[in-house]
């Protein structure tokens, strides 16, 4: 998912920590549909190894994190060379999360479906 992942996604619309499926390591945050807006935006991340994040972000700016922060980032933590560190600004906080990548999605799914794959018994 890195090389698909935007460089950059800003929007004024809420969103919440939707879901996390640990088994393979996804982040969904979502906004969803309302009858001004038809239509959810997810924003899903993969391969999550960090977290620092809030359960909902009112605003909110994505982005890589640059150079000089990844090395900031790394005296405290080591990031592997797959790993992108993502920088999550909301009403003027950052927060962070390191994954292999992030995608975000306009979708018309009810708010019972998720776009993360999930642990399902035939998988075993």
């Amino acid at each position: 998912m890195n090389a698909d992942s935007p460089k950059s996604f800003t929007s004024c619309r809420t969103f919440e920590l939707w879901n996390f499926e640990g088994f393979h390591w996804q982040i969904l945050f979502r906004s969803p549909a309302r009858k001004e807006r038809p239509f959810n935006i997810d924003i899903v991340f993969s391969g999550v190894s960090f977290i620092q994040v809030e359960l909902a972000f009112k605003g909110l700016t994505i982005r890589r994190a640059t150079e000089d922060e990844r090395k900031s980032f790394t005296s405290t933590r080591r990031l592997f060379s797959s790993e992108i560190l993502v920088q999550i600004e909301s009403q003027r906080k950052c927060y962070y999360v390191v994954c292999g990548g992030f995608a975000v999605y306009e979708n018309s799914l009810p708010l019972s479906e998720s776009p993360l794959i999930t642990f399902r018994e035939e998988d075993q």
